[in-house]
């Protein structure tokens, strides 16, 4: 446990040299994750598929084992988020100057990409809604036809 947290230190050590930043806390400090001010309880949601298959005591064990990894799982994600962050850092590091105003021209026009194409969407969306239990009609079979006949002759193969 000891080497991985000299790992993380060094990692955001590296960051840290990188980017500039100036650490408020010593690196050999164990850094507990701040929590929010206002933290929203986390909605109940079954995974995909059950919510037809599994009993109400089901569910509410579902939902409990759930809260008991979200902790978890939202520390890690914090956690990816500073690596590809420091990641991105040692990268964009590597780029010159003419690079790096390069790519931040490339990255506002692809900014600039999306959201034309998001307005764009919202607009073309149609905003009706039609309810769950419509179905739509579907075509009665064609009679059916005799199997196509290939407009070539096929020919026997030879030996």
């Amino acid at each position: 446990m000891r080497q991985s947290s000299l790992v993380w230190e060094m990692l955001l050590a590296s960051f840290i040299t990188v980017v500039g930043i100036q650490p408020s806390v010593s690196l050999s400090q164990e850094a507990t994750p701040a929590k929010p001010t206002a933290e929203k309880a986390p909605t109940k949601r079954l995974p995909a598929y059950y919510k037809d298959v599994v009993t109400e005591a089901q569910r509410e064990n579902i939902y409990k084992i759930q809260e008991k990894y979200n902790g978890k799982i939202s520390i890690l994600a914090d956690e990816i988020k500073t690596l590809q962050a420091a990641r991105n850092a040692e990268i964009e590091a590597l780029l010159s100057t003419e690079q790096k105003t390069k790519l931040d021209a490339v990255k506002a026009a692809a900014a600039k990409k999306r959201a034309a194409n998001a307005a764009a969407a919202r607009i073309a969306a149609p905003k009706v809604s039609t309810p769950a239990t419509a179905v739509a009609p579907v075509a009665a079979p064609a009679a059916s036809a005799p199997p196509a006949v290939p407009s070539t002759p096929v020919r026997p193969a030879t030996k």
